[in-house]
This record gives C-alpha cells, structure tokens and sequence, in this order.
C-alpha cells in the first residue's frame, strides 16, 4: 500500500500510491505506530457490538422504533408511508447520512424496522424472532407459506454499497426474489 524510505537524517518517509508522502522523525516511531495502530484495529473486533441491540425483543419495540424513524433520518413522519416512494426518501437519507450512520445500531434497527412492516405489508407475513443458537436472535418476517424474510440482510447492501444501498432494490430483491405474487401498490403518475 506504500513504500517506506529511511532518510540520510534518520527519518523515515512513506510514499503512498496516490504519490503523497509521510515524514516521520525515525524508523521506530514508524513501526511503533504501525504496532499501535494495529493493536487498535484487533481491540475494534474484540468485542464486537450487535447491530441489533436486544435483538430478542426486536418485534416489541417495533411500533417504537417507527416512531423514532423520521426524526432520526430528519423527514416529516407523514413521507414514510410505506409506499414505494417512501422507499426513494430513506434511499436519500442513506445518501444523505452514509452508511456509517446508518449502520449504527440506534439508526439499523429503526431503519430495519422500517423496511421491515414494509415487507410485512408486501408479502401479508408477520413478525417473529429465529434464535438458530442460544445466543443469537434474529428478527424476520413470516409470510403464510412459512417463506422467511430477512429485513437484517440489509447491513449487507449498506456495506456493499454505501451510500449508493438502495432500500427500494433491497425490499424489491428480497420480496420479489422469494415471492415473486407479492405486488407493491401501484405508483401515482406523479411518481
């Protein structure tokens, strides 16, 4: 990812491959923050923090949880209706406010949730929570022929994309992709 120069004065220089540079005062400062750097990134995964927090009574905060929604991606309440064109306001507040913010988990479960009573709607399923290991719970949505959709897989298209994820694709693609009857209501000729 870079070369490293030591100097004739006992600095050391890194040389990117955009062509900027680096100068620091030796070749052990260097290393010791190339080891401490490295020691930061291996404390980031040690303890990983769940995406969804309390994921085991996800369902029961869901009428809270779109509560919080608007005001959390800053639009009025009244344009997340569920509709396809909702779809295009939380797409422009990925835009707006990048993955990142939108993978924090306050933000993730809103945003799950979200997108999650709007696959409900699509495919006429309900709520549960699978705990395939003691220690795991994941909230998904059960269609009547027993189909599961998962509204967490959107990390995925967050992380894939940033802010270029699509919430219309992701419900589109998971819906349509495992029942491909369900119909989204019709768009307005006003879009």
């Amino acid at each position: 990812m870079c070369t490293a120069y030591t100097l004739s004065s006992g600095e050391s220089l890194l040389v990117f491959e955009t062509g900027k540079g680096m100068l620091d005062p030796s070749r052990e400062f260097l290393a010791a923050t190339h080891r401490r750097r490295v020691e930061e990134a291996k404390r980031q995964f040690d303890a990983p923090r769940p995406i969804v927090p309390d994921a085991e009574t996800f369902v029961d905060r869901v009428p809270n949880l779109l509560a919080t929604f608007p005001a959390l991606i800053g639009v009025p309440a009244a344009l997340l209706d569920k509709s396809e064109r909702s779809r295009d306001v939380v797409d422009r507040a990925i835009r707006k406010l990048g993955p990142d913010r939108m993978l924090e988990p306050d933000m993730f479960s809103a945003l799950m949730a979200y997108l999650g009573e709007v696959i409900r709607g699509l495919t006429h399923g309900s709520w549960t929570i699978e705990s395939p290991k003691a220690a795991e719970h994941v909230p998904r949505i059960v269609d009547a022929n027993g189909v599961a959709y998962l509204p967490s897989r959107l990390a995925k298209e967050l992380l894939e994309h940033g802010p270029r994820a699509s919430s219309r694709a992701f419900v589109a693609g998971t819906v349509f992709a495992l029942a491909p009857t369900a119909v989204d209501p019709p768009r307005s000729a006003n879009g």
